[in-house]
């Protein structure tokens, strides 16, 4: 969580938020064992979201897990949802199921999606200082 809080920090202090921590949005672990092909695994998790590796969780649990914290959000009000890539394209792929291994290749840090009250998903084109 650490990693994906650092990335906000700097919007955070500058608007003065309020945080919320959920370890619903850890990312997911793909394999209790390390393992050395583990973009070749993912590849599959991506393919077949019931594949487990090791005990790990698969996609379908990732994602269902991910939802859970959309329900919970009040849509009263926006909200800032901020995650690690994995995890983050599952959620996106629920509500776009076009979005899947290929997109997730393919994310920046930090990079951001909007979500809007019809579940359309649109990238977020960012200006960050060079």
């Amino acid at each position: 969580m650490s990693r994906a809080y650092e990335t906000v920090k700097p919007f955070i202090e500058h608007y003065n938020i309020k945080v919320t921590y959920d370890t619903q949005l850890n990312e997911r672990i793909l394999s209790d064992l390390p393992i050395d092909n583990w973009l070749t695994e993912l590849t599959e998790a991506f393919n077949n979201y019931e594949y487990r590796i090791n005990h790990g969780e698969t996609s379908s649990e990732a994602q269902k897990r991910i939802l859970s914290v959309c329900r919970s959000i009040s849509m009263t009000e926006n909200t800032l949802i901020v995650t690690h890539g994995n995890i983050m394209t599952l959620l996106l792929n629920h509500f776009d199921k076009s979005f899947g291994f290929e997109d997730w290749k393919k994310l920046q840090n930090p990079d951001l999606f909007s979500i809007d009250d019809h579940h359309k998903v649109k990238h977020i084109e960012l200006k960050l200082d060079e």
